[in-house]
């Protein structure tokens, strides 16, 4: 006001909107609060609540999320190939090519890997979290520096 030499009316309409001001507020300290705890769940989440309002975080949020469920799908590999070793693994041949947990055996194809399937989904499960999480945190920060409600 003192800047600007304007009223004080029209130096609080020029912020905008009160309501979309404290929630730009509350997004930026939910995003805080998850950035510097380097809690991965909750950062995700509250990336994917900034998805409607920006393209990169509906980006980095989609990919994150991918990499978490490709994690799950991994891990469910690795769990359920000794139980059910004919429905878990990678199938090559003339008309399948899978990588996969099927709901009935393949009639065609080879499974390539057998038991080995295992530590493969394991390390592609790691791997596949270890992306989810970097993609969180930096997606985070960079959001973060978009969205400094002040300065």
């Amino acid at each position: 006001m003192a800047a600007s030499g304007k009223p004080i009316e029209d130096v609080l309409d020029s912020l905008g909107d009160p309501l979309e001001l404290a929630s730009a507020y509350l997004d930026q300290r939910k995003l805080e609060d998850a950035v510097v705890r380097s809690a991965h769940g909750t950062l995700l989440i509250a990336i994917l609540e900034q998805a409607g309002r920006s393209l990169v975080a509906a980006l980095l949020g989609f990919f994150a999320l991918f990499f978490y469920l490709c994690m799950v799908a991994f891990a469910a590999m690795a769990v359920l190939k000794p139980i059910i070793p004919q429905l878990v693994g990678l199938w090559w041949g003339p008309h399948i090519f899978a990588f996969a947990i099927l709901e009935k055996a393949p009639t065609g194809g080879q499974e390539l890997l057998g038991y080995a399937i295992i530590p493969v989904a394991i390390v592609l499960g790691v791997g596949s979290f270890l992306a989810g999480r970097a993609l969180t945190r930096v997606g985070g920060r960079l959001l973060l520096r978009k969205t400094q409600v002040l300065g």
